[in-house]
């Protein structure tokens, strides 16, 4: 897998690095698409594990009310779902995946919601959109893998204490979409190898557990969807992954 370096500049306090990754490149197998799927199913498991501990412990003080029942069993009513999906996405093969018409805004505001479980916390994403409605012909499970995947990075890579912005919009025929956070940032010599398999930065060795796999997974499915995928990032400022999508419709192609 091979990544470039695109843009380099020094002048501002940024000092942005821009790593464009070639389309071209994406290869994988049996084994990967296995490593792949478990590493995804990580999240809804997540998402189900988060909330019945928030019901436990409030069950445990005495404190739960219907609504928290009614809201707490319709995140993990939605997570199996994804659960579902994801398995039956990996039985089909990528062959037989069908798009269909999908918001991007509505998925990037329902996958928002399972990334973060725990309802007495911050709601630490915010999602921005520039329009009401980002509609294309997508498969929804392409896009909701590589938004959580996306989030859970710019979740697990920040101080609890920071907010992860997620802006949408749309230029000509392409759907945008940025993921920005102010974390821990990735080191310069680390930027070119990020989307490889098990690749980790080296400053975030015993900050928080991870496979390495969340970055090779979107550019995959990136690419699969015809679009691009770069990252900028400043060690200690923060990073922000920038998602490309062409944008079909019936009838229409992309510009």
């Amino acid at each position: 897998m091979t990544t470039t370096m695109t843009d380099q500049n020094r002048s501002s306090q940024w000092q942005s690095r821009l790593v464009a990754t070639d389309p071209n490149s994406v290869e994988s197998g049996p084994s990967e698409d296995w490593s792949m799927l478990v590493h995804d199913l990580r999240n809804p498991l997540a998402t189900v594990n988060g909330y019945a501990e928030l019901l436990g412990r409030r069950a445990a003080r005495g404190q739960v009310r219907p609504t928290d029942i009614a809201q707490s069993l319709r995140h993990i009513q939605d997570a199996v779902k994804t659960i579902e999906r994801l398995l039956d996405q990996f039985r089909t093969g990528p062959e037989a995946r069908s798009p269909g018409a999908s918001d991007l805004i509505e998925v990037a505001r329902h996958v928002a919601g399972q990334t973060q479980p725990d309802a007495n916390g911050p709601q630490r994403i915010t999602v921005l959109p520039a329009i009401d409605h980002l509609l294309g012909t997508w498969n929804r499970v392409d896009l909701e893998r590589v938004l959580a995947n996306l989030y859970d990075n710019a979740l697990k890579y920040s101080p609890t204490d920071r907010q992860v912005v997620v802006t949408l919009s749309q230029a000509g025929g392409w759907a945008i979409v940025r993921v920005a956070d102010e974390g821990y940032g990735i080191p310069s010599l680390d930027l070119p190898h990020v989307f490889d398999p098990g690749y980790r930065a080296s400053n975030v060795a015993g900050l928080a557990p991870g496979t390495g796999i969340g970055l090779a997974t979107v550019q995959r499915i990136v690419h699969c969807l015809g679009g691009k995928i770069s990252i900028q990032s400043m060690q200690g400022l923060g990073t922000t992954v920038t998602v490309r999508l062409p944008i079909r419709r019936e009838g229409s192609s992309t510009s």
